[in-house]
């Protein structure tokens, strides 16, 4: 994974939800959790997710990147 662009970490933190990201993805080394923070997607859909888990990850992601949140 060391030679890896960061790019291509990017794109594959596309496919996955946010807890995998941003709780598990995250743990993984410093380099993997400056990849989470950093990560550009802008719409996210958690019609699925708990109250808790919703308040989770409002701590965790940066406010600035998100253009749509879809809630239930």
């Amino acid at each position: 994974l060391d030679s890896l662009p960061n790019e291509v970490l990017l794109f594959i933190l596309n496919y996955l939800d946010y807890e995998t990201v941003f709780v598990r993805v995250g743990h993984v080394c410093n380099r993997f959790y400056g990849l989470a923070r950093a990560h550009s997607r802008r719409h996210w859909d958690f019609r699925n997710l708990s109250t808790n888990r919703f308040l989770h990850l409002c701590q965790l992601i940066t406010h600035q990147r998100v253009t749509s949140i879809i809630l239930s």
